[in-house]
């Protein structure tokens, strides 16, 4: 789901990773199905909609170990977010365990 409406608003994280790979800062928060990145309307311009267009395409390149590294760590502080990275590593994820 990626919205414009406004302030971009999606819940993509491998689009969120690379809207930072291209200097973007979204803010994270907890939603009603997991976690939702916004990027304020202020903070978007012309070279955003062709980053966005692109992606819609699959036309979008990024270089891959530095994806790789921002993925590990977006995926990190989802994880922190809703309060599921102090769980024991090797065991399924309980999501209610919060």
């Amino acid at each position: 789901m990626i919205n414009l409406d406004g302030p971009l608003v999606t819940d993509d994280m491998a689009f969120v990773v690379t809207l930072i790979l291209h200097g973007f800062q979204p803010e994270m928060e907890r939603g009603e199905n997991g976690v939702i990145w916004t990027v304020p309307e202020d903070e978007l311009d012309g070279d955003a909609e062709g980053l966005i267009s692109d992606w819609m395409k699959g036309r979008l390149r990024v270089e891959p170990r530095r994806f790789a590294r921002e993925l590990a760590a977006t995926r990190k502080d989802v994880y922190k977010l809703m309060g599921i990275s102090d769980q024991p590593q090797g065991r399924r994820v309980d999501r209610r365990a919060v």
